[in-house]
């Protein structure tokens, strides 16, 4: 009926009240991501370049109250987000917000990689391989020193998606 969900409006707006860099938020339930969400540590580990990437990025709130139906917990999870651009929220799932489309769509999608590779690694019972502090602010500087390469991978989706046969349904 074109209604906005009412938890996403509050959610996204207490963002936006609080945050006026971002112009772009995405907020999904994403199987790995969410997995990690939901655990006791929500931590991403560093142990891929997917994961250094987002190195000191993201935040964590372990405050989950239930559905968001009022603009107090937009504001709660404004002030857990802080500075960064990503938000595990535990029991719930991943939030992106960024100051263009094309970023928060290359984090969000790449945030799910990231969690993907550690779901994995940790089903195999062996011990993680960690990439060093170093190494992940240097990985993660590199990343976000030219975000053209954001822009090129959302225009190559855009692409895939204008050829695909969604125009049929």
């Amino acid at each position: 009926n074109g209604e906005p969900d009412i938890t996403a409006v509050k959610i996204h707006l207490g963002i936006y009240r609080n945050r006026p860099d971002v112009k772009c938020i995405m907020h999904c339930h994403m199987p790995y991501a969410t997995a990690v969400a939901c655990l006791e540590n929500p931590e991403v580990e560093m142990l891929h370049q997917n994961s250094a990437r987002f190195y000191n990025r993201i935040a964590y709130d372990q405050g989950y109250n239930g559905l968001a139906t009022a603009d107090e917990e937009g504001d709660r999870l404004a002030k857990e987000l802080g500075d960064k651009p990503i938000l595990f929220m535990g029991n719930h799932g991943v939030l992106v917000a960024a100051s263009t489309i094309y970023e928060a769509f290359d984090s969000i999608y790449y945030i799910e990689r990231a969690c993907l590779y550690q779901v994995l690694a940790r089903a195999t019972g062996r011990k993680l391989n960690i990439i060093p502090d170093k190494l992940c602010e240097k990985i993660s500087r590199d990343f976000y020193a030219d975000k053209l390469y954001m822009l090129k991978h959302f225009q190559a989706v855009k692409r895939m998606v204008s050829n695909s046969d969604l125009e049929e349904l």
